[in-house]
């Protein structure tokens, strides 16, 4: 029995009824970060999280990383860094680049900060090194 604010486990999407942990598969963990990819459709990174802390790296078809993703206190997602394209911003052309906001754009885009070019370093070092651990 859960208390007050306790989840169901499902959420809406689309007009349909999911359930946590079936749109995603957990392809590998290293502490607070869990590499996941899409069972089935395109890639898209996680809105939500019931893991506080929890920062996602989301695989594309190809096993490379596309999205690592933040997620505020509540669990919802408050920014996102593309890791697999090109963004234009003001004549400079960034990969990767930080999209503000729970939902893609929001709050806007912008370059990484030093913070966030050290997370995409240890997230891709974590990736490059999982099965050594």
């Amino acid at each position: 029995m859960g208390g007050r604010g306790a989840s169901s486990g499902k959420y809406h999407r689309g007009g349909k009824v999911m359930h946590y942990g079936d749109e995603y598969q957990t392809v590998h963990e290293y502490r607070n970060i869990k590499f996941v990819q899409v069972k089935q459709g395109s890639t898209s990174a996680p809105m939500e999280t019931q893991t506080q802390g929890r920062i996602y790296a989301t695989l594309n078809a190809e096993n490379k990383i596309k999205y690592i993703t933040y997620y505020r206190g509540n669990g919802n997602r408050r920014k996102q860094i593309d890791m697999d394209h090109v963004h234009n911003l003001g004549g400079k052309k960034l990969i990767p680049h930080t999209h503000s906001g729970y939902l893609h754009d929001e709050h806007g885009t912008r370059e990484p900060t030093k913070r966030e070019k050290k997370m995409v370093d240890r997230v891709i070092k974590i990736w490059k090194n999982r099965n050594r651990q």
